[in-house]
């Protein structure tokens, strides 16, 4: 077994990410193509407070608890997968709801939190937000 070390990885193909094989050359994995993790609870001048983020210019608020996450580099494609979990914050205790991801576009996807044991149908502000976006390597 042997162990690479490197700052970073390249791939041949600019508009695709580096895929991960075996010792067989069947493909098992890729790495996130775009990521961010924010505040929707803070914004100023509409767009939220990022913690951090990858391939992430923005996230924009778009009325309670609905986002619009923008990539820096877009897609090659809106078929991607994209995943995001979002609490808000009752009391100093996160209090997670459904995270629904929908609109993907090649520049963005958009993402609304709502749903708690308390109340299911009304969207709220998430305090701890996070989208992660796999796939796309057409």
């Amino acid at each position: 077994m042997s162990t690479l070390n490197v700052g970073s990885i390249q791939s041949l193909v600019a508009t695709k990410c580096p895929v991960v094989k075996d010792s067989n050359g069947t493909e098992f994995g890729t790495f996130c193509n775009a990521f961010v993790n924010f505040n929707g609870t803070v914004t100023v001048s509409g767009n939220c407070d990022i913690r951090d983020s990858f391939n992430v210019s923005s996230v924009t608020d778009v009325g309670t608890g609905n986002y619009t996450v923008v990539f820096t580099n877009a897609m090659p494609s809106a078929d991607y997968a994209a995943v995001a979990n979002g609490s808000q914050l009752v009391d100093g205790i996160a209090n997670y709801d459904v995270a629904h991801v929908h609109t993907h576009t090649t520049a963005s996807v958009k993402v609304e939190l709502f749903g708690s044991a308390d109340n299911p149908s009304t969207n709220h502000d998430g305090a701890l937000m996070s989208v992660a976006i796999f796939g796309n390597r057409s």
